[in-house]
């Protein structure tokens, strides 16, 4: 793709509610590069806070309309022209009301757009997420993973899961250690689900007061292909018994990539690991976040 001097997220619809609301924007040259939205102007069709906060490396500001719009754009021009082949969006304490549909332009006059990617049912599943498009991306690969659990290992409710980790290759070091910050989620949380991935087995997801289905997501950064997986759990009274490893592209539909039964007796406490179906360290399922589903 060529160089542009404007570039805009024009949002068409957002998961939930009448506000428009995103924490960070960044745009870069290369995949895997640095940001380029530096000593440029940040604006937007509606303000409440100023879209510069968008664009301030500060996910705990956010532009925000505040209720006026929840379709609209916002733009940064930069100083001089760019190209962007890949570029992030970072969700509000309000993830619902982070952009769903929506395209990325640039125009060369401020007048005349031209669509450089469309995206689609794209859910930001907690607050503050972090996602990362690339444009023209058409490689394997989905955007979540969750694990479905339809039995309880003690035949209750309630899951208290102290850590999770998913792996690129057998035995390999774990995924969610790279740096993700905020990329965890849940339906319902007695306890947090960044829990689950913080690397300290003191503190877990808890499910406290909710009945099953549950479920927790991880939002990796970009693509990983994962072929292993594991679980701690506190003790068999709050572990999974049965459960499927799913994969989606846009959170709404899924695929399954494995399924496990009779995961029973767990001790106190006890992790355990798990292959991805045909993944045996050469292949497996490519994905971006994660996603654990309790049933």
């Amino acid at each position: 793709m060529s160089t542009h001097t404007y570039w805009r997220i024009n949002i068409a619809a957002v998961a939930a509610g009448f506000s428009m609301e995103i924490a960070e924007i960044e745009m870069r040259a290369t995949v895997g590069g640095a940001d380029q939205c530096s000593g440029g102007t940040a604006t937007a069709s509606y303000t409440w806070n100023p879209a510069s906060f968008a664009f301030n490396d500060n996910a705990l500001n956010e532009w925000t309309t505040n209720g006026q719009a929840n379709t609209g754009w916002i733009k940064y021009q930069f100083a001089s022209p760019v190209d962007v082949a890949e570029y992030t969006i970072q969700a509000s304490a309000s993830h619902v009301s982070a952009p769903k549909n929506f395209t990325l332009e640039y125009s060369d006059n401020d007048s005349d757009w031209y669509v450089a990617d469309t995206v689609s049912n794209c859910l930001f599943l907690g607050e503050r997420v972090k996602r990362t498009f690339t444009i023209g991306d058409t490689s394997d690969g989905y955007e979540y993973w969750r694990i479905k659990v339809s039995a309880h290992s003690a035949g209750g409710e309630r899951l208290r899961l102290q850590e999770i980790e998913f792996k690129a290759v057998v035995d390999g070091s774990d995924l969610t250690d790279a740096g993700e910050t905020y990329n965890a989620a849940a339906d319902y949380g007695w306890e947090s689900p960044l829990q689950s991935f913080d690397n300290n087995t003191s503190t877990t997801w808890d499910t406290y007061g909710s009945s099953l289905p549950n479920w927790i997501a991880f939002i990796f950064q970009s693509r990983v292909e994962i072929v292993q997986y594991t679980i701690q759990a506190e003790d068999d009274s709050y572990a999974p018994k049965d459960w499927t490893l799913e994969v989606s592209h846009d959170g709404t539909t899924w695929d399954t990539v494995d399924t496990v039964t009779g995961e029973t007796s767990w001790g106190a406490p006890e992790k355990r690991t798990f292959l991805v179906a045909g993944g045996g360290g050469g292949g497996g399922a490519v994905a971006r976040p994660v996603v654990f589903f309790v049933t």
